[in-house]
């Protein structure tokens, strides 16, 4: 009865705002906020009041049947990348999905005949609520009066990043609540489930930028001074960028501002572990180049392949069966690299869109042929010079052999 009651209650505070909402609110309103039990469904959008955000279900890949949430720029016309994800990990496998706060006060993402994705859970008991989308990018989550009107900000999308810094965001730690912020590469190129490298503020006190992979430092940024960090060559961009840091007693972090917004404005850590923005790439990151500052590799590289050769992606496929390692299903494409790099037979390798993998090593039994059969990324062993290593058409090495090397 009184789960009954609450529902009852919970219910006239939605026809009330919904009243609101539709004789009072301006035109905008319509699309940029989502209120208690409507939904926004698959084909629909929330822009923000300017125009300058939107908020869309979306599938990744040529093939893909996975949808997730996203937050993109409005008019983005060079690519079009989501800068937030509600779902990265957790996507719903059709088209039938809904995003909509519920009458038991949750924010979450759900579709026909699956379990919902919960992207916020603690609205107080008979509560009233909306989500907003902001011009800044930020989704906010937001507890209303019996009037509309906004009592508190309960979440917001700028505490909880996937892979994106967009301006005004922070990146760093909350020293009072240990609550961090941090970005998390997407698996793929075409994957955006968490992929294998973190960006981050240092949670031991030294105030550095951190790129970790798979939990082991990759790269650090040096410490802080005269506006930029040590391993770091250019943070901010005269007349355009303007970057902060600021440490205190109650927490550390990075943001940054622009001065006009005539692009789309965004920081984002690749699947490679290499930073990138809007006009291309930033200085951070970058340990596939070697002696590129701050990096801090973990392990060495087998006598092997130093330094003669490197992996590069080429335009062409190969023809015969590789040893698939798939680990699970949940392999990066650094991950791949990596594998093939510390094994002196692997010759070549493909990345299966942050699924797994496919190596070829010296012994197998192989072509090389130009153009692709298929939709996968095939990378190949080059010496110093610019030629290819020998790919040798033999028999199938030995599944022991293959295993001792990795």
């Amino acid at each position: 009865m009184a789960t009954k009651g609450r529902r009852m209650r919970v219910l006239l505070l939605y026809l009330s705002s919904f009243f609101l909402f539709f004789n009072f609110s301006p035109a905008y309103s319509e699309t940029d906020t989502i209120y208690l039990g409507q939904p926004l469904r698959n084909w629909e959008q929330l822009i923000s009041k300017n125009q300058v955000f939107k908020l869309q279900f979306f599938s990744s890949g040529m093939i893909s049947r996975s949808y997730y949430v996203g937050i993109f720029y409005n008019k983005e016309q060079r690519t079009e990348k989501a800068v937030w994800m509600a779902n990265r990990d957790n996507p719903i496998p059709d088209a039938s999905g809904n995003l909509i706060i519920d009458f038991d006060g949750r924010l979450k993402i759900s579709y026909s005949g699956g379990r919902s994705a919960i992207v916020f859970n603690s609205l107080p008991a008979n509560s009233n609520a909306s989500a907003t989308l902001l011009d800044s990018g930020n989704f906010v989550f937001r507890e209303l009066d019996s009037n509309g009107s906004v009592t508190q900000v309960l979440w917001e999308s700028f505490d909880y990043p996937t892979d994106t810094l967009l301006p005004g965001m922070k990146l760093g730690i909350n020293l009072k609540t240990g609550h961090t912020l941090s970005l998390t590469s997407w698996r793929s190129d075409e994957v955006p489930a968490s992929g294998s490298f973190t960006f981050g503020v240092d949670s031991n006190g030294t105030g550095q930028l951190v790129i970790w992979r798979l939990g082991n430092v990759y790269w650090t940024s040096g410490l802080w001074s005269n506006g930029s960090f040590d391993n770091v060559r250019q943070l901010s961009y005269e007349d355009y960028y303007n970057f902060s840091y600021v440490s205190n007693e109650n927490e550390k972090y990075l943001s940054y501002s622009v001065n006009e917004i005539s692009t789309s404005p965004m920081f984002y850590i690749g699947p490679d572990g290499q930073m990138r923005g809007d006009e291309g790439i930033a200085s951070i990151g970058g340990c596939h180049l070697r002696n590129h500052l701050g990096c801090k590799m973990t392990g060495n590289s087998p006598e092997c392949r130093k330094p003669n050769y490197f992996l590069v992606a080429k335009a062409k496929s190969i023809v015969g069966d590789g040893f698939k390692y798939d680990k699970s299903y949940n392999l990066s494409d650094s991950d791949c690299k990596e594998i093939c790099w510390n094994n002196c037979s692997c010759v070549a390798y493909a990345t299966n869109n942050g699924t797994g993998c496919e190596i070829w090593v010296q012994g197998m039994s192989f072509e090389e042929h130009f153009g692709t059969y298929d939709d996968r990324q095939f990378y190949f062993l080059y010496s110093k010079r610019g030629r290819d290593v020998a790919l040798m058409p033999s028999l199938v090495a030995p599944r022991r052999a293959w295993e001792e090397g990795v």
